[in-house]
């Protein structure tokens, strides 16, 4: 049997990249040496998620793997983003990585541009989760042990008394069905109500990167 590729998990910091981390492993897709996360600079926060940096290092070091964070200037131009990601697939590729996981669900204009922007790196993209049932996909999740909290709600669409919840399993399988479930940001669909982090670390809620 052929050994598996040498890859990072590209890290958000929210329960789809945790569960492509696991399903890439649990598939045997890959062998995740390395996690790759960016973050604004300006303000220390991953930029996915407005996740604080110290807590993302919690997270990083209960996956126990090492952490290529790509540092986006606020603002960031497109061209300005291309070529930091540019110089984090020359490191990674220097480490023997060929690979990057990604969490992405539906979303086909995303992945065709991460995977040409990987091309040009001579690098290839997995995508474990890509077009899974959403609602199976949220049981699955559960029920493999993870845990998700609730740390940014889109008020137009949840009330501010969803911040820092857990992402239950009543929750998950209602929202699921919902076409935005496991869409960051999409023209197609809009915004999700809401992200998440995980695994289960205590932390400050917030509503769009404000403390409430």
């Amino acid at each position: 049997m052929a050994r598996p590729p040498r890859a990072f998990i590209s890290w958000s910091s929210g329960k789809d990249s945790a569960f492509a981390l696991h399903e890439a492993r649990r598939c045997g897709l890959a062998e995740i040496v390395g996690a790759l996360t960016t973050l604004n600079e300006a303000y220390g926060r991953v930029a996915m998620h407005g996740v604080r940096d110290s807590v993302l290092d919690r997270q990083i070091a209960a996956l126990g793997l090492p952490v290529l964070k790509v540092q986006l200037p606020d603002p960031c131009t497109n061209q300005a983003y291309e070529e930091r990601m540019a110089q984090a697939f020359e490191r990674m590729k220097s480490q023997g990585v060929t690979h990057l996981v990604f969490g992405d669900l539906f979303l086909e204009d995303i992945r065709a541009y991460r995977e040409k922007q990987l091309a040009a790196a001579g690098m290839t993209g997995i995508f474990p989760l890509w077009r899974r049932d959403t609602a199976a996909l949220a049981r699955d999740m559960i029920a493999s042990g993870l845990t998700a909290h609730l740390v940014c709600v889109d008020p137009r669409h949840l009330s501010r008394e969803f911040a820092g919840r857990q992402e239950r399993r009543h929750r998950a399988t209602q929202d699921a069905g919902h076409p935005r479930y496991g869409s960051a940001r999409s023209d197609r669909y809009g915004a999700v109500p809401y992200r998440t982090f995980a695994p289960k670390f205590d932390l400050a809620p917030q509503i769009w990167g404000a403390k409430v």
